[in-house]
């Protein structure tokens, strides 16, 4: 169960990781345009700062679970939540469907 939970965690994690890379290639663009007032900080926390920390603690509950030998089933869950997350956070993201 272990190598299953890790492997979606990794792939969760690759998805926001993603999202991530995405966010700080957006928060680039719109300060190269040099309009007054953006990027703001709500734009720099919805697009850099919630996919980095959900990454973040995907990746840090892959390494607990490794150390521990146990938790893979709590593991797999919140990687297939935050998986789950992803679609209502792009529709914010992308501003609106």
């Amino acid at each position: 169960m272990n190598i299953v939970a890790n492997f979606i965690a990794l792939l969760a994690a690759a998805g926001w990781g993603f999202l991530a890379v995405t966010g700080v290639t957006v928060i680039g663009g719109i300060a190269g345009q040099n309009a007054p007032g953006y990027p703001n900080a709500a734009q720099i926390g919805l697009f850099v700062a919630v996919p980095v920390a959900v990454m973040s603690a995907l990746i840090a509950a892959m390494a607990l679970v490794h150390v521990k030998k146990k938790g893979a089933p709590a593991l797999a869950f919140a990687a297939l939540a935050s998986l789950l997350c992803v679609l209502p956070f792009i529709s914010f993201y992308a501003g609106g469907i």
